[in-house]
């Protein structure tokens, strides 16, 4: 019996995923609910006369087996939670909560639930990079530092120019790069932020930051700082990263290469990675085989805790001028 697919959220983020999904065998879009009725129109004519417009989700969660979550994180409420006590399985874009209580609160309930398998888009986790390092870390030394920066210039949605509602770049972009660094790195303990509004104060609802820089250190001694800007190249979105262990060192300028190179006493060499199949195949590929294998995915929405209490020191940090410990 196919695997029946709904979709919470039917902008143009969720027909990214519609395509991924609409490449997987024994898999069908049986189910949307969104709130913006020309772009649910959209979807469902993407997604094919399988697709039911739902007008409540919580109804659709009665005729699904997964649940993809794309919407902005101020309207993340309940949602995540609601399908996994349903017996949903659930992909969800970051982040899985607005707040870090309401993502300690939705980690308990995954974690109670063995049953369901969840996933986070956390695109870098899975990346071809990110499969090589997670083989060369336990032999390569201790991890050192890593440096990120996120750079792009466009408006964004209405939403996303609210802090309130968007979280700012650093939850809505930069989490990415902060996530990554955690899963190498450990446990937070302490975490340095500066961010301001330089260039877009006279913008009409533009109440978040367009400039960051968050310092973070690890359980590990591990350090990671991330740059970012809402004030670079004009509708060009970069995301970089260099990571440095005791013995291995990479680079990546974008989701689809990176570079290696391993400076071990004898056993020195460098070489180019190329990302076959894209992050996004690959994490759709990932969530539908664990729900069908029976077996954990590689990234659960517990993990989605971890950068959360990065962002939410950093606001505390921010705001106080000063680093906040965890």
């Amino acid at each position: 019996m196919p695997l029946r697919v709904g979709f919470l959220g039917t902008g143009a983020w969720s027909r990214g995923h519609l395509y991924q999904v609409q490449q997987q065998p024994d898999t069908v879009v049986t189910a949307c609910f969104g709130t913006n009725p020309t772009k649910t129109a959209s979807f469902k004519d993407e997604a094919g006369d399988s697709c039911v417009v739902y007008e409540n989700y919580r109804e659709m969660l009665r005729h699904i087996d997964a649940l993809y979550v794309v919407i902005p994180p101020f309207a993340h409420e309940t949602q995540i939670r609601d399908a996994i006590e349903a017996g949903v399985h659930v992909f969800t874009e970051k982040p899985i909560a607005r707040t870090l209580e309401d993502a300690k609160r939705t980690a308990e309930v995954a974690e109670a639930r063995t049953d369901v398998k969840t996933q986070i888009g956390y695109m870098l986790r899975f990346t071809q990079a990110a499969n090589v390092i997670g083989d060369f870390v336990h032999r390569r030394g201790t991890p050192i530092l890593m440096t990120g920066r996120y750079f792009c210039n466009d408006l964004h949605a209405h939403w996303w120019r609210d802090h309130d509602k968007s979280g700012g770049q650093l939850l809505e972009q930069v989490i990415h790069l902060i996530d990554f660094a955690g899963s190498y790195f450990g446990e937070p303990t302490e975490v340095y932020c500066v961010a301001d509004n330089l260039a877009h104060r006279a913008v009409e609802g533009y109440t978040t930051d367009d400039v960051s820089v968050l310092t973070a250190r690890f359980d590990s001694g591990a350090v990671a700082t991330f740059a970012a800007t809402n004030q670079a190249v004009p509708n060009r979105w970069e995301m970089a990263y260099h990571l440095v262990f005791e013995n291995l060192t990479v680079e990546s300028d974008d989701l689809h290469a990176a570079r290696f190179r391993v400076t071990e006493p004898g056993a020195e060499e460098s070489f180019d990675l190329n990302n076959s199949p894209t992050p996004y195949e690959a994490e759709t590929v990932d969530f539908l085989s664990a729900i069908r294998e029976n077996r954990p995915t590689r990234c659960p929405v517990q993990e989605g805790v971890k950068a959360l209490r990065i962002i939410d020191a950093a606001e505390r940090s921010r705001a106080s001028g000063n680093p906040a410990r965890l």
